[in-house]
């Protein structure tokens, strides 16, 4: 049976889109499930956590501190020494245990195994691209947060963190989007671009920040070691074994597309967003239908908010204390 909306006003009203800001995760779940857009602004989160979601938010924090640091550098070239690494590394431990607090003892292994495996993919990936770390591309942004009002004069505004931009030439603006996956697909990349949330996103964020239209976006993909550690093996002997693969096949983790794109599915894109957010708006106001996806609950895998809409389970979560644990904020 669908919830009454008036109810969804009530249970989330210390949320204001106007003052909170709309990321794309956030509009993105709302297009996925309202409900578990809901749950999700009341903060509920689970205490067991998916390791590819962890991995990805650790190899995003690594390249961030990376890529200042070689920012704070210029001009002069540079490439990380393994002490900065392990010490970077520390760091971006550090930052997740104080936003994840309630992490697992299985959880945080998963992590002793991500940040094994980072202290050697980072130092295999700042050789294969060089070139990031030396001036051949000029940076203009690197994950800064951002906060724009919405299109169409909608009463909200859209905040974020973008991974990066850079310009080659005058008239060469790109957004550098970087994802880390098990697998990669680079047509499937590149004909998702025109309705890729996240990416046409950022790409209209980039557009509205600079002023100029991009001509498109680099995708940085970085293939995550599926090496796994064998019984008669130490976790030294095993993080050793993944540093030997990276170095023996770099073009097998590191890879880079340019996808551009063009000012008609710019154009299209913003339409669009103006829907998504005006549903949005009327959708927490209590003005449009609040109800479950449930098409949802298994695609691609379980929702994390099954046991709570599925046999309405509580136990394994709590309530957080930052909306958007991506920002600073």
């Amino acid at each position: 049976m669908r919830a009454k909306a008036k109810r969804l006003t009530l249970r989330v009203s210390a949320y204001d889109p106007s003052k909170d800001g709309i990321t794309q995760s956030l509009l993105g779940t709302f297009l996925t499930c309202r409900e578990k857009a809901r749950l999700y602004l009341e903060k509920t989160t689970p205490l067991g956590r998916k390791s590819a979601m962890d991995a990805g938010s650790l190899y995003h924090g690594a390249l961030e501190r990376l890529y200042r640091e070689s920012q704070r550098r210029y001009p002069e070239p540079w490439s990380p020494t393994a002490v900065w690494v392990d010490e970077m590394l520390r760091k971006v431990e550090d930052d997740f245990r104080i936003k994840n607090q309630r992490a697992t003892p299985e959880d945080l292994q998963e992590i002793e195994n991500t940040l094994g495996q980072l202290s050697h993919v980072l130092p295999a990936y700042a050789e294969h691209w060089s070139g990031d770390f030396t001036g051949n591309l000029e940076w203009i942004g690197l994950e800064n947060q951002f906060k724009i009002p919405a299109p169409m004069g909608l009463p909200a505004d859209l905040t974020g963190k973008l991974d990066g931009a850079f310009t080659r030439g005058p008239k060469s603006l790109w957004l550098f989007e970087t994802k880390t996956k098990a697998q990669i697909s680079g047509d499937a990349l590149e004909d998702s671009l025109p309705i890729d949330l996240q990416v046409q996103y950022y790409l209209y964020v980039l557009r509205v920040i600079t002023g100029r239209k991009p001509r498109g976006v680099l995708y940085n993909v970085l293939r995550r070691p599926q090496l796994r550690q064998k019984k008669d093996e130490t976790f030294s002997e095993f993080i050793m074994r993944v540093g030997v693969d990276l170095k023996e096949r770099p073009e097998h983790y590191f890879h880079r597309w340019e996808v551009p794109v063009s000012e008609d599915e710019m154009d299209a894109f913003e339409r669009d967003l103006a829907l998504y957010v005006k549903d949005f708006i009327a959708w927490h106001e209590g003005s449009l239908s609040h109800y479950k996806n449930p098409r949802a609950c298994l695609q691609p895998w379980a929702c994390e908010f099954l046991p709570i809409c599925g046999a309405g389970r509580r136990e394994g979560f709590y309530t957080r204390e930052r909306l958007f644990q991506e920002l600073d904020v």
